[in-house]
């Protein structure tokens, strides 16, 4: 599953920028990172349908946590601490 992200915005300027490059890529793939198994399920099988937000979440090298929103239409992809 690919997702859509649009504008990718990072509101988390203390995180490792390699690590969000690399998770906003994931996410991107549809790799949810951390979120946990119902959540993931969530995301595949109602997100699509539902026209919701897709969020993943996910921990830096130094063990910052941080999230990745991309909004219900698909134009914006925020990047922000948890």
């Amino acid at each position: 599953m690919n997702v859509d992200v649009g504008h990718v915005r990072i509101e988390a300027k203390c995180l490792n920028s390699t690590d969000g490059w690399q998770a906003v890529t994931k996410h991107l793939l549809g790799d949810w990172g951390d979120a946990n198994p119902n959540e993931k399920f969530n995301i595949d099988k109602n997100s699509w349908r539902r026209h919701d937000s897709v969020i993943s979440r996910h921990t830096d090298r130094s063990g910052i946590k941080f999230v990745i929103v991309t909004d219900f239409s698909r134009r914006t992809t925020t990047v922000r601490l948890a």
